[in-house]
């Protein structure tokens, strides 16, 4: 009898009862808090614990046969319904694959929805296979997360400008142009900047994580040769290298001078991707004593990949598994002398998620660490579609280049008749003195005023009172 087929025991077992073979399991089952839900190869339940009744609201005996989807409602943040690929159960009959997934909710029977995290692994036997689905309510986690969340990025805001303040007075301080100190008082403020630039880290740490965290990370990717940025990176943490007497080696690989170096490009936040290299060099730096630290760029035709190794103390094969987490740090004797905050290396893993990539390691006691960095590869088409898109972008708009002149010609053409609005706002302009060549250029007769100037066509000059000596002279003329 298959392990999936309707049978009285498999009935017993969801409602609860429980049969002489299977007394252990179904009371650890049925023991756990957590919701447990067995599916058969078309997602119909076969079994369901008092934990799922719980948290589900369905009965055991209500919830037997019925497809999952009538059960273990899962929607997003806005109330839509995994489906496909976004959800764990789905993807896990389709492919037997386990899924993990916390960011997804539960709808109740009652339409309440809840934070759940949920983990779905195959099962099979000879003739059957499956899905075991356990998932538990989180929501009291979630919502204590948030306000810690918010604590965090309150607090850290709040500091980072005194922090900052003090920093700035305390490198004025170092600045022999500026003040000047002996050298036992030098040595005590060179610490209290040491200290501040630390905390003043640590304090942007917590605001990253926060933001990351919230999704609340501002993006801006663009197209980037991976060779070069490396290499870039590589050249400014020399000096750090230096100062311990490692070699900081930019290697590619076994690619010689006849061999044309292939172009690796990616699509990411050029700042982002700098911390992240930065952080994880500067790492190998921190906790290598002796030897080197190399780093490389390789990869295939979808895969673009960051390799940094060192010849360091090396990480234990218990600690690998945590040292992505918040605040973790390895504890020994090699590493509790060596400072840091346990937060760079979790700003590495959700910074590189938030752009398609990931990270990993390889590492063993005493004998150094790998590091990999891996994003999509991005073609050279890819490439010169962004950069002529952005040329577009960057070119202004014809409208807008003619608008200022426009305004321009707009004032001026505006400008006299304002101006010859009031008689008192224009400038006369200057009449004929009486003499000899007004007498001679006097017409017989009043003829009509003489055509405006080019300059002076656009300003209608108001009309002007005759003179005295302007009615004297056409009297004569008309006598």
């Amino acid at each position: 009898m298959g392990l999936f087929s309707r049978s009285n025991k498999s009935s017993k077992l969801a409602s609860g009862h429980h049969t002489s073979g299977n007394d252990t399991s179904d009371l650890i089952i049925n023991s756990i808090s957590d919701g447990v839900v067995l599916l058969d190869s078309t997602g119909n339940i076969r079994v369901v614990n008092p934990g799922a009744s719980t948290i589900t609201g369905w009965r055991s005996k209500d919830a037997f046969g019925l497809n999952y989807l009538s059960v273990v409602k899962l929607v997003d943040d806005k109330d839509v319904e995994a489906k496909d690929s976004a959800n764990p159960i789905a993807e896990t009959l389709k492919t037997c694959q386990p899924k993990n997934t916390d960011a997804l909710f539960l709808l109740t029977k009652s339409n309440r929805r809840i934070n759940v995290d949920v983990s779905v692994s195959p099962v099979s036997n000879n003739e059957n296979r499956g899905a075991i689905v356990v998932f538990r309510d989180i929501t009291l986690r979630k919502q204590n997360e948030e306000e810690k969340s918010n604590f965090i990025s309150t607090a850290s805001h709040e500091m980072r400008t005194p922090v900052a303040i003090i920093e700035g007075y305390l490198g004025m301080l170092l600045n022999s142009q500026l003040a000047t100190i002996d050298d036992r008082a030098k040595n005590y403020v060179e610490k209290a900047h040491e200290n501040s630039q630390h905390l003043g880290n640590l304090f942007q740490d917590l605001l990253d994580i926060t933001q990351l965290d919230d999704n609340r990370m501002e993006q801006h990717p663009s197209p980037i040769n991976a060779i070069d940025f490396l290499r870039g990176v590589a050249e400014d943490l020399q000096p750090k290298a230096k100062e311990k007497n490692l070699q900081l080696v930019f290697a590619m690989g076994n690619y010689s001078s006849a061999v044309v170096m292939p172009t690796y490009h990616i699509m990411a936040d050029k700042d982002h991707l700098l911390e992240i290299l930065e952080n994880v060099i500067d790492n190998a730096i921190k906790y290598t004593d002796n030897g080197s630290v190399d780093v490389s760029v390789d990869g295939d035709v979808s895969k673009v990949r960051f390799v940094v190794k060192d010849s360091g103390v090396g990480i234990a094969p218990e600690d690998v598994s945590h040292l992505f987490q918040k605040f973790y740090r390895v504890n020994n004797d090699d590493t509790r002398e060596v400072g840091g905050t346990g937060l760079g290396l979790y700003l590495v893993k959700k910074m590189a998620e938030s752009m398609d990539g990931r990270v990993w390691l390889e590492s063993e006691p005493k004998k150094g660490s790998t590091f990999y960095i891996e994003f999509p590869r991005i073609s050279d088409a890819q490439v010169n579609l962004y950069n002529n898109q952005d040329k577009v972008l960057k070119v202004q708009n014809p409208l807008q280049q003619v608008e200022p002149e426009e305004e321009t010609e707009a004032q001026t053409e505006k400008t006299p008749e304002t101006d010859s609005v009031s008689d008192s706002e224009v400038e006369p302009t200057e009449e004929p003195t009486a003499g000899p060549e007004t007498e001679q250029e006097a017409p017989v007769e009043q003829e009509p005023a003489e055509e405006p100037s080019a300059e002076q066509s656009s300003v209608e000059q108001p009309p002007q009172a005759p003179t005295e000596e302007q009615n004297d002279i056409a009297n004569q003329a008309q006598a």
